[in-house]
């Protein structure tokens, strides 16, 4: 079993509709997955239509499962997964936050405040529960935003990977710069750190930019003179957005980079390549919530291929990669 996190700095991104298409992908691919909802300071990883709707966030969930285990009054896991989805040989679950998310984020502190006791092997417990119960390929787990003890367990403790989602303004781009260094040289950690996935979201899409059906956001990236026939005031602003971009590629490329060098001898299937992606702005997506695989756009090839990023990097499946160039700015590894 696998256990990748998808974690945002700030809220407002599209971390958690990113989590549901990818989830969604995989089952199509025919593993089982869970999706669990721990930003529990705001919860909602089951307020669409894709993950179920109204009916599936309500009810137990997973601080139900883990207060109850805290003081020792047993939640069925069972009761606190709803089924989703069944795609082909997959299936795919839905643990929400449950009924009592503001009391267990205001205890975790204190559960984890000595790693001695027991307590504080209280996310270990919900692993090994879905782990033996449940039995998924792999976990996706719906991070808290900021510095807080949940995000630094989601990211650090827990996860194979993370798929970290940044937006392109300075309050996303410092905070994420500060997680991704914490993850990669935390000082706590038995063995590797975990592989990172970075996804810049939103941002502009080609039809906003009036860029050719052929032409792709990355294949601009790599080419800033590639729409020449752009109108003065856009190509402007795509001058500033991918200067932008690739400014933030640069300031958070050495801790995905040092992540790579010991996720490539775990996972050969990754490539330099997969650890890069862009998320469009879609406008109709925050409105709709919807499953985006179902209707073709540039924001759901893009999940695809971040889909095929985890199934070959981590899960180890035989997917067939993307047959893409690598950005100019992001040709290979380098030593960090």
């Amino acid at each position: 079993m696998k256990i990748v996190t998808f974690y945002s700095f700030k809220g407002g991104v599209g971390r958690s509709l990113a989590l549901i298409n990818v989830a969604h992908a995989l089952a199509s691919m025919g593993q089982r997955v869970v999706m669990v909802d721990l930003d529990l300071e705001a919860p909602g990883l089951g307020r669409t239509a894709a993950t179920g709707g109204e009916s599936a966030w309500k009810g137990s969930g997973v601080s139900d499962l883990l207060l109850g285990w805290v003081t020792n009054n047993p939640v069925s896991l069972k009761d606190c997964l709803r089924p989703v989805a069944q795609e082909g040989k997959g299936t795919l679950w839905l643990m929400p936050a449950g009924t009592r998310p503001t009391e267990l984020s205001h205890r975790i502190p204190s559960l984890l405040q000595d790693p001695s006791q027991p307590q504080a092997k209280v996310f270990k417990f919900l692993i090994h529960q879905l782990q033996n119960q449940i039995k998924p390929d792999v976990v996706l787990l719906d991070s808290r935003t900021g510095l807080a003890d949940v995000a630094g367990v989601c990211t650090v403790e827990l996860p194979d990977a993370v798929v970290a989602v940044c937006g392109l303004n300075e309050q996303n781009v410092a905070g994420m710069a500060v997680v991704l260094d914490q993850i990669v040289h935390h000082v706590f950690r038995e063995g590797y750190p975990p592989t990172l996935l970075l996804a810049l979201s939103p941002v502009p899409s080609r039809d906003w930019m009036g860029a050719p059906p052929e032409i792709e956001f990355r294949d601009i990236l790599r080419d800033p003179d590639a729409l020449p026939a752009l109108a003065g005031a856009r190509r402007a602003t795509w001058d500033r957005v991918s200067a932008r971009v690739h400014m933030v590629l640069e300031r958070l490329r050495p801790s995905v980079e040092y992540a790579f060098k010991s996720a490539r001898r775990r996972a050969p299937g990754l490539r330099a390549d997969d650890l890069y992606h862009v998320l469009e702005h879609d406008p109709e997506v925050p409105l709709l919530g919807e499953l985006l695989l179902a209707r073709p756009s540039g924001l759901a090839d893009q999940y695809q291929r971040l889909t095929r990023s985890i199934a070959a990097g981590v899960l180890g499946l035989p997917v067939k990669q993307v047959g893409e160039r690598p950005l100019r700015s992001i040709e290979g590894p380098r030593d960090v």
